[in-house]
């Protein structure tokens, strides 16, 4: 295995494949930050089928090992559409044994998409959430119902296909973008979140793995109908929360259709002045498997 690098804006390291040319994904520069949802996920979909038909960009499966054990596992389901129908991430213990989980339950319609989250296939109180689509197939706004019934509603104003602004009755989130890719998320004018990218890889693969580091989401599955899919792989990721700043730090290794086999993850904590308050906190690897058509 080559030596993962870490640097940003590096060119990053893939798997050799005898009867593959290692190649760059070059034109979406111009998709990124002016499409619409439904043509950005045609477009690179379509784009990542064509040199083998048995080759796609949709994630099958991904494995996180945590101190050589597998302590998280999503699987994916695609509609006949290619379009995510469902999504399960199931949490192990050390024993192995099934300690948690989250199912996700998709449908697509012509003017909205209906979201239901449960802890399980035996979960009876889901949290139910309907994105409303404009007549160019991107989120204008979001309505979710809690486990206790209280609905809340995000409005969303998109430019091209990048969020700027998501607001509530009593909450306004800003995104801050540059060069198609997001820079900082903020919520009342604190920022939440900040986020370096590698510029020499698309982010081309569905669901975004940009939102791997915080869990299985619709907004991982739905990335680019709710304008935060980004133009390049993310290299950090801080989260802001108190007074503490939880740093992610990836690396990738990645086969010859630029998409990635391993993730490598690193999370150190910090505090609010940018100071290590613990060392690495800890270390994670991704294994993902995709699907063949």
């Amino acid at each position: 295995m080559k030596k993962l690098m870490k640097e940003q804006n590096m060119e990053l390291p893939r798997r050799s494949d005898d009867k593959l040319k290692m190649r760059l994904n070059t034109g979406l520069s111009l998709l990124a930050g002016a499409g619409i949802g439904i043509l950005i996920y045609e477009l690179l979909r379509k784009k990542n089928s064509t040199n083998e038909s048995t080759r796609t960009p949709l994630v099958d499966t991904i494995k996180m090992t945590e101190n050589g054990k597998v302590s998280r596992i999503m699987t994916f389901g695609w509609d006949d559409d290619e379009m995510c129908s469902w999504a399960r991430n199931v949490t192990l213990d050390e024993g192995g044994r099934i300690s948690d989980e989250k199912l996700i339950e998709i449908e697509y319609a012509q003017d909205r998409i209906l979201i239901s989250e449960r802890n399980g296939e035996d979960d009876t109180t889901p949290v139910f959430s309907s994105v409303l689509l404009d007549e160019y197939g991107m989120a204008k706004a979001i309505t979710r119902r809690s486990r206790s019934g209280r609905e809340t509603r995000w409005d969303e104003k998109i430019q091209g296909a990048e969020l700027q602004e998501l607001s509530s009755n009593d909450t306004t989130g800003v995104v801050e973008w540059e060069d198609g890719n997001i820079k900082t998320i903020s919520f009342d004018g604190v920022v939440g979140q900040r986020m370096t990218y590698y510029k020499s890889i698309e982010n081309h693969l569905f669901p975004d793995l940009n939102f791997l580091a915080l869990g299985l989401s619709s907004d991982m599955i739905l990335a680019h109908v709710l304008g935060l899919r980004t133009r390049n792989f993310v290299s950090t990721l801080e989260v802001v929360k108190g007074d503490e700043i939880f740093h992610y730090s990836f690396s990738y290794l990645f086969d010859a259709e630029d998409r990635p086999l391993q993730i490598h993850q690193e999370l150190v904590v910090l505090d609010t002045r940018g100071e290590d308050k613990t060392g690495i906190q800890s270390r994670a690897e991704y294994d993902l498997k995709y699907l063949l058509r």
